[in-house]
């Protein structure tokens, strides 16, 4: 059941190249159906865990460069940004998951939380599970566990 709309993006360099192994045997244990591309961008030093796409982009100059230079070598329209320090310490619900991509295309979304800490300020008829932050909430745009359509995400990079 892969999803070629989506790339599970972790942005990462050299330097946290030692959280790799953990994170992935807990993404592993925790989301062993994850239906998307997985990818880990770093500097120079590639990632080698089996079924990780390892994404090398140069010298680390600051992380919104990496992180475009990241996005700008991906071809998916949407990614899910994840960090290295984000460990998954239960199991995910791919079905849930997968409900959340289609509520982000159909609304034509330029993020979505998926751990929506604090909550949103709205909830959208139409979409029950989803809601909306107001301008200049907390956390409003975040990188932690969200759904970013590419191109918004790129834009907002400086």
């Amino acid at each position: 059941m892969a999803d070629d709309r989506v790339t599970l993006l972790v942005p990462s360099c050299d330097r946290y190249a030692d959280l790799w192994g953990p994170f992935f045997a807990l993404l592993r244990r925790h989301w062993p159906d994850c239906p998307f591309r997985v990818v880990v961008g770093s500097n120079h030093v590639p990632c080698t865990v089996p079924g990780v796409e390892a994404l090398c982009i140069g010298d680390d100059v600051d992380w919104s460069r990496g992180v475009r230079a990241m996005l700008e070598r991906l071809d998916t329209p949407a990614v899910l940004v994840v960090l290295e320090d984000f460990l998954l310490r239960r199991r995910v619900d791919t079905a849930e998951v997968l409900a959340r991509v289609d509520d982000f295309f159909q609304l034509d979304a330029a993020s979505l939380r998926l751990r929506p800490f604090p909550p949103p300020d709205v909830r959208l008829a139409r979409f029950p599970a989803v809601g909306e932050c107001d301008p200049g909430a907390p956390y409003r745009a975040s990188m932690q566990a969200a759904l970013w359509r590419r191109d918004d995400l790129l834009a907002l990079l400086r």
